[in-house]
């Protein structure tokens, strides 16, 4: 019988290898060993060889998967890759995968996008094919702070470089070495991209290409990300709570960034996340509502950032019912994040 915990180590599922930390929540038996909280949720062991069942969902063709969370929510993840194809496959006229005809409807305007959604099919065609390049996310060598320090030449009585000149000057130290370079450690970053319909698109635009600059920075300063989004959709279908999750990037996955761009392009939410709710009304075998349900949550009444140190998750939320960006606020408080990063090295 699988029971839930909260992890003691670093580890990976047995079953799909997707990383998890210390205090993450996790599923665990003797035959088993540790799975996921994706992967425990709604799955059975066999007596004869432990190995793990999904339990039946729609016939949708998708990898994601749903189950329910510690609140009773469901929560389903999909992994970008996959997420992408499908979007592609939508803007082509492909829409067969989608099983349930309102979903499949819904998802088909969603990639036409417009002036309430902040793009146009065209641009998100050319995001999911060349990457989302806008000229806020280049020049960014002020945005963050040293994650590590430079390589500097010093000179010793004994190293890997010998300098006559020095040497035949009378000089004491004549060899020289590089000094090592920082390991950077692994960092999570969770970001709600949620909305209220009210809200302009320039302000979600500004949000996420803010967050496309931010994590830009991070892979080009050499930090390893891992990357996660989540849509939230309270009353996503009647009577149903959903919490859905795209999986950017994976810890030790490599990437080239303009690979997954599109995501936080102005078409990261009312594009690419509604084709994400649509999916995961598939996965519970539900027609999601034409409103999409509200992503009013407590995490979600201000723009906020936070950092787990022990973790290493920084955890960005955005204001649901935003007036404005805070741009200039919220460079400053991951600034501060980033600091504590540097300085724990």
């Amino acid at each position: 019988m699988l029971r839930r915990m909260n992890s003691k180590y670093n580890g990976r599922c047995k079953v799909c290898r997707t990383p998890y930390r210390i205090g993450d929540p996790i599923y665990w038996s003797p035959q088993t060993k540790a799975l996921c909280i994706d992967c425990g949720a709604g799955k059975k062991v066999r007596p004869s060889d432990g190995a793990s069942q999904v339990a039946p969902k729609a016939s949708a063709e998708f990898q994601g998967r749903a189950s329910t969370d510690e609140k009773g929510w469901s929560r389903f993840v999909i992994d970008w890759p996959d997420l992408k194809d499908k979007a592609k496959r939508l803007i082509k006229g492909d829409s067969n995968f989608i099983g349930l005809p309102g979903n499949r409807q819904q998802s088909e305007g969603f990639v036409r996008g417009g002036s309430w959604h902040g793009f146009t099919g065209g641009q998100l065609d050319r995001w999911l094919t060349s990457g989302f390049e806008a000229e806020a996310i280049k020049g960014l060598a002020e945005f963050t702070p040293p994650i590590r320090e430079k390589r500097r030449l010093q000179f010793l009585e004994e190293g890997d470089e010998l300098h006559l000149d020095l040497a035949w000057s009378g000089a004491d130290n004549y060899f020289s070495e590089w000094t090592k370079r920082e390991i950077i450690p692994g960092l999570a970053v969770e970001a709600t991209i949620t909305f209220s319909a009210a809200v302009q698109a320039e302000i979600v635009n500004a949000y996420l290409t803010w967050l496309c600059r931010a994590l830009y920075s991070l892979e080009s300063s050499g930090v390893d990300c891992q990357v996660t989004l989540s849509v939230i959709g309270d009353g996503l279908w009647s009577g149903g709570k959903a919490h859905t999750v795209i999986r950017v990037k994976k810890e030790n996955e490599t990437s080239d960034f303009l690979s997954w761009s599109a995501m936080l392009s102005p078409a990261g939410l009312r594009g690419l996340g509604f084709v994400a709710f649509a999916l995961h009304g598939e996965s519970e075998n539900k027609t999601v509502s034409s409103h999409l349900g509200h992503g009013r949550i407590p995490e979600t009444q201000s723009w906020n950032i936070g950092y787990d140190a022990e973790r290493r998750i920084v955890k960005v939320n955005a204001q649901y019912d935003a007036t404005s960006f805070p741009e200039e606020k919220m460079t400053n408080d991951l600034r501060g994040i980033l600091k504590q990063l540097s300085n724990s090295k």
